[in-house]
Order: C-alpha cells, then structure tokens, then sequence
C-alpha cells in the first residue's frame, strides 16, 4: 500500500501503549484506577467501511464518504502517503475533495426563524460553548424484543461502547445517485455488490462485556464512551438492560446495501432528498367525472405540478382544520427509488423470520409522530421507550401492510420481494412543522432466486388531505367535537325528516300532538336521579379502593420522585423497596402483600404497576358481580302473598317440604343472574374481538351481522327468561356492547358510517 485514506474524529478516547521517558511502556496503576494510557483524542483512525476496503472495489475513481455524527464531533479526512518514493506526489492530492454539510430541517424547519430554539454545543468540542441552532428529525424506535421473538434482526445496527471508541460516527462508502444512473443507462453491471461487515448481533452484543476484576463499573465505559445505546435496568446498582433493551435510531434498520447511502439510510436522508419527485401522470383517470377529483392527482394538468417536489417553504398551504375542510395541502411530495442489495444470506434459513419474509401486519419497527430534536436523541432508547408508555398511539408502528405473492401462497420463506416499498403519510400542520400519521411497508414482486441479491426500495412520502386527516384521527379534540356537534344536528334533521314523513302520511283522522317539553319532563327526573342515587355510591366506593391500592399516585406533591428503572416516575419509597433488604419495607399500602397466594415476599419493583392495575380490576370485577346481584334484587323484589305465609305457617305435610326446596322468587333471581353472567361473558369476548386487526376491515358488514345476532339473543334470552321486564338490562348490555364496539373503527368514516346505520335502524 502506498498510500491510505485516514478518519480521525473528535470527541474520541482510546488506549495506546505509551512509554515514559526510560523507554518504559507505561501500566496503569490498579490501586487508583487511574488510565495513564488513555489518550483523547484518538490518534488512530477511525475504520473504514469493507465496501471501501475489500479489494474487489475500483479505488480509481470518485469516491463517496458519508460521516454521519452520533453527537457534536470535529473529523479530519487524510491522505496519509506511506511509501517515500512517492512524496514528489503530494501535489496530485490537493483540492480533490469536496465537503458536503447536510442534516435534517424540514419536518420542523427553524431556519430563518428569531425565536428558533438553540443548544449549547457539546464543552468536548469547543470550551466556550457557543449556541447552536437545534435541529430536529423523526426517531426510529428498535426494541431487541422483536428481534428475539418476531423479527431476525436488522444487520445494520449500531456500533455500542469501544466499537466507537475512535468517534462516534457511522461510517459508509456508497455510489451517489447520478453515477447509478449513468451505470443504468449504459446497460452495466453492477457496481456495488460487496457487503458490510454486519454487527454480531450474538449475545455478546447486548451485555457490556468488561473486566470486572479492575474495579470499574459499567458507569464508568457508559461515560467513557458516551454511550446511548442503552438502558438501565438498575442504575443504582450498575445493571443495565439486556434481554429488553430498545435503541433510538436516526436512520432505517434491515434497509441497508443502497446505493446513495450505504449500510444505513437516515431518515431525513429520503423524506428531504433532493431527488424527490412528484408521482408518474396516469392516463386512465379523468377528474371530469371520477367522484374524487383528488384521485387523478398524478394526471397531466394537476395544479401541484406547479411547485417542486420539495416545496419552498413560503409556498407551503398548510391543512388548516376549520378553514381549508376538504382542501388539500401544498407541501413535500415525494416518490423516491433507490437500488439496494440484500445483506442476508439467502439460501440460509434463520431462526425467526426476516424482514422481506415477515407477514401482513408484522412490526418492523416503530417512528414516533413528531421530530425531536437532538437532546431527546442523546437520551436513547429510554426516553422513547416512556413516550410510548405514556403515548403508545402516537408511537406509530411500522408495519408490512400489503405482501403482494401473486396468489403464491407457498411463498413465505426464501422467497425474496424485489420491490420493497415505504410509504409515509403526513399532517402538514403549519408553514414549518409535520406530523407523521401513517407509516407503512409493502413487499411484491417474489421471486425464489437466491443468486440475485438485488431490490428496488421505493420510497413515497405523501402530504394528507382535511378528510383523509379526519379518517385518520389527526386533528385536535376541539376538531372533532366541532364534528360531533354537527353530526348531532345531521342526527336530529334526520329524525325530525323521519317524523314529518310519517305524520304527513299517517291514517289517522286526528294524529296526536307532538309534546316534546311534555315528554322530556316526564322522563328526564327519573333517569336523572337513578342515575346520580346508582353511580355515587359506586363511585365513592370506586375512589376509596384506588386510593387504597394507588393512592400515592395523587399525592405527587408530597412525595419526591426519582427515575424508575423502567423510565417511568414513580415515589421515592418505590425505590426503597427496591433497595432495601429489610423485608419490612413497603412501597405503599398492600405493595408488601405477595401477587399470588403462592407469593409471600413483597412486590418486585418492577411489577408494581402492572400489580396495582390487575388489582384494581378485581376491585372493580367484584364491584360489578355484586351489581348483577343487587340489580336482580330490584328487578325481582320479594312478594309475600297470603298463600306463602299459610305455608311458612303450616310448616308440616308434604306442600310444606316441596316449598323449601322450590322458593319461586330465589330461583327466579338465580335465572336472571345466570343469564345475565352469560351476556356479560359474551359482551367481553366481543370486545376482545373487536380489539383484533380483523374487526376494523370488516366492521360495516359485522354491524349487520350484529343486528341478526340481536334479534337471535332476543329469542334465546326471552325463552330463558320469559318475562319482558327482565329482557331489558340484557339486552340493553348488548345495544351498549355494540355501541362500545363501533370505537374499533380503524378510522373516523367508518365510525361515522356505523352511527348512521345504527341510528337508521333504531328509527
């Protein structure tokens, strides 16, 4: 080799076998723990990806380094010449080599902006710490969990601890766009075919494999290397997490092997690529007479044709909900194909499935909803991990939503897509700001040749329409109980339609009046006060067992919080039952008592709220039990008539004895418990049901699937009962169960549409 590209960066700490001034290779003193031999910055280089090194790589030519910095770092590009002879060549290496400075800006653009939020730049890079502006990006969200029991893992994941010890910077060497072009338009071979050396992602990966006889702790490499790639499980006790450790990514996993980017693929690196382009026009689709005009927009003539793909930022026509209703935005459109090779190896089976071999509504990953900036990103994992708990619906899981096998249904396992899709779908909420509201992956085009390592990775980011926004739930409650408001007025315009009709063609001479204050006045004091006298005894009963089992928890105030080892706050004496050996220790309240009668030590810190919530809901499964007793007291209350105090009187002969046995007001109230207990169960497997992917697909046809199942239980309950009095709370816990159940609409028309249906009916 007679010369070598060199990478240093800093902030960087690594060790080196340094000598004193005798010669003498310097150690380390074990009593202070002191590293003589750490040097920072590094002065070695930071290694370079196998694409650039493997020998196979045509080196005589440009190329294309992309430094992606996991914090604030100064790098340095070197030419270093090793051989003498070539020296007098020094010249032929200046100015070859141009610097391109890129982040992400436009899914929360500060630029330009006076009252722009700015950080203060990391003291390792400039002691004066001066302000910077603060940028900020959609996070990826990995969780190890689905790598072990759903997913194989990505093979493009992040480098953790001494791996980075030379600069925290993901290094790639990639083929830029235009020179992928040109091979394809000369009708070449490929030009990159070479795979990364890919993480080892064994168990050696996870866990923080050090000397534990030096002294040091795992804090200590945890602030060595200013890792974020992890999570603590005890911090107070130096233990990290290790089987359910999550990662927050700036970039895609499993999408890697592209040309442009290399091994990993920023997520700002496509949804502000300046190659976007607007969707291909289509020829069989005329907005003259399509229902959705909206539809036909990749036609010829379609007005956002007038503006770039990536709109300029005075252009932008946000989605403004109360003003711009069935309007359509001006913003980023892009559609975007990248050419990418799989890392696999694709003739051998792995143990879960792999990312191309995942099936419909698998999880891949998950994005959060809005871009965050950069402190949020230095936090990792965790703090993503306590969004999600606090937030889990707008921690958008990013699933396979379409697998495209052309009627192969054999087609699961080593069988390759060879056009892979990622769609994003987005709420424009001002000039400056996005919001993510749908992501998703599509696979099609299979093939079972494992000699052809190629895929096209399509890439489409899509601005939302005001009604594709309001199908979606994206707008702010206020929108919504606009909405409802005048969905109510709809309602009402249409009952009042119903009744007009049938008064104008009723047969009867003289039709009754229509007194509706009369009608209110009537029978509004009645519900009103049954149910005030029936929910607040409940509800004080309700409010005492939680503060009982939970009552810390409204006492925020009182009580100091710290970080709890799952990211979640939680009081102070949660800690102490964590770290205290005296078993008398207790977190609050029945926290010492065992979660099982097999369970006598006190509630694992860990499991305390899950404990508490399977509590509650005991609390309230009784509470509920004894209110079908109590309602079968009120519905069949007891009836002493004559001829049963003559028998209870008699006490003798045989009338007597088969009275004792039979006691019809007993056995009555145990028939309507039963059959009550029966509907109850029902009405949980359904909401069970309606909690599965396949109800919201097909919710219209099962609500009239619901109406026939109405009328059945009407038949089965009334012979089981026999009395119309009592078919009412039955049956009315089935009306309620079916109005509980239209929430599992996927989205906001068909829960509209299922209202109107049902509204018809009952009319």
């Amino acid at each position: 080799t007679d010369w070598i590209f060199a990478l240093y960066v800093q902030p960087s700490t690594c060790e080196e076998a340094l000598c004193n001034e005798q010669d003498e290779v310097i150690e380390d003193d074990m009593f202070t723990l002191r590293r003589e031999n750490e040097v920072n910055p590094c002065r070695r280089p930071r290694e370079l990806p196998e694409w650039f090194l493997d020998d196979s790589v045509n080196k005589h030519t440009m190329l294309n380094f992309t430094v992606e910095g996991l914090e604030d770092v100064l790098f340095k590009f070197e030419v270093q010449i090793l051989n003498g002879l070539y020296l007098s060549s020094e010249f032929f290496f200046e100015e070859i080599a141009t610097v391109s400075k890129t982040y992400p800006k436009r899914s929360n653009d500060t630029i330009g902006q006076y009252n722009r939020e700015e950080r203060l730049i990391s003291p390792l890079i400039a002691k004066d710490q001066y302000l910077v502006p603060t940028k900020y990006s959609w996070l990826v969200w990995y969780q190890r969990e689905i790598g072990i029991n759903e997913i194989d893992y990505p093979l493009n994941l992040p480098d953790r601890f001494d791996a980075l010890e030379k600069g925290r910077v993901n290094v790639d060497f990639n083929v830029s766009a235009e020179h992928f072009e040109e091979y394809l338009i000369n009708g070449e071979a490929e030009v990159m075919n070479v795979l990364d050396q890919n993480i080892d992602t064994s168990e050696s990966y996870w866990t923080l494999d050090y000397d534990q006889d030096s002294g040091e702790s795992r804090h200590y490499y945890v602030r060595k290397y200013r890792e974020n790639y992890i999570e603590w499980f005890d911090e107070s006790n130096d233990k990290l997490e290790e089987e359910e450790v999550t990662f927050s990514l700036q970039y895609f996993p499993y999408f890697s092997n592209c040309y442009t980017f290399g091994s990993r693929i920023p997520v700002y690196g496509l949804t502000e690529n300046e190659h976007c382009e607007l969707p291909d026009p289509v020829a069989d689709c005329d907005p003259e007479y399509n229902d959705n005009p909206y539809n036909c927009y990749p036609r010829e003539g379609w007005d956002r044709r007038d503006y770039d793909a990536l709109v300029h930022v005075d252009d932008v026509k946000p989605v403004d909900p109360y003003l711009t209703m069935f309007g359509y935005p001006i913003a980023d459109w892009c559609t975007l194909r990248l050419r990418c090779n799989y890392e696999e190896d694709l003739a051998q089976k792995a143990v879960n499935p792999r990312w191309f071999e995942a099936g419909e509504e698998d999880t891949l990953f998950h994005i959060w909803y809005e871009p965050l900036s950069e402190d949020f990103y230095a936090q990792g994992g965790q703090y993503l991990r306590q969004l999600n708990d606090d937030d889990p619906d707008h921690m958008l899981a990013v699933t396979i939503g379409e697998r495209d096998v052309a009627g192969d249904y054999s087609c699961t396992t080593l069988c390759y897509p060879r056009t892979v899709t990622l769609r994003f779908e987005y709420y424009q909420i001002t000039q400056r700001t996005k919001r993510l509201i749908n992501a998703e992956v599509s696979l099609a085009d299979f093939d079972r040749d494992d000699t052809e390592t190629y895929y096209d990775l399509y890439f489409e980011m899509e601005p939302l329409g005001w009604l594709d926004l309001v199908i979606n739930f994206a707008f702010e409650m206020e929108v919504f109980l606009l909405l409802y408001c005048i969905i109510g007025i709809i309602t009402i315009a249409f009952a009042s339609t119903h009744w007009a009709l049938q008064r104008i063609f009723t047969t009867l001479k003289n039709p009754p009046k229509f007194r509706y204050f009369a009608y209110l006045k009537l029978t509004v004091p009645p519900i009103v006060t049954g149910v005030l006298m029936g929910l607040m005894p409940i509800s004080v009963i309700l409010f005492f067992l939680f503060v009982l089992i939970k009552g810390d928890t409204l006492v925020t105030s009182a009580i100091s919080t710290v970080e709890d080892v799952t990211g979640n706050d939680v009081s102070l004496n949660r800690r102490m039952l964590a770290e205290e050996d005296d078993s008398s220790a207790c977190g609050y309240s029945f926290d010492c008592v065992g979660e099982s009668y097999e369970d006598f030590e006190k509630v694992d810190v860990t499991r305390i709220d899950a404990v508490r919530t399977g509590r509650i809901v005991s609390v309230m499964f009784c509470c509920s039990l004894y209110l079908v007793f109590l309602g079968a007291r009120l519905f069949i209350p007891t009836r002493v008539s004559k001829r049963e105090l003559d028998i209870q009187e008699a006490r003798n002969g045989a009338i007597t004895k088969k009275y004792e046995i039979w006691i019809p007001t007993t056995w009555k109230r145990s028939n309507f418990i039963m059959w009550s207990l029966i509907m109850v169960v029902i009405c949980v497997i359904g909401v069970e049901f309606s909690l599965s992917p396949y109800f919201g697909g097909a919710l219209l046809e099962l609500i009239a699937v619901f109406q026939l199942v109405s009328m059945v239980f009407d038949i089965i309950f009334g012979m089981g009962l026999r009395e119309a009095l009592l078919m009412g709370p039955v049956m009315t816990t089935f009306g309620l169960w079916v109005g509980i159940v239209t929430l599992g609409a996927d989205d906001f028309l068909d829960f509209v549409l299922c209202y109107f249906i049902e509204t018809s009916i009952g009319l």
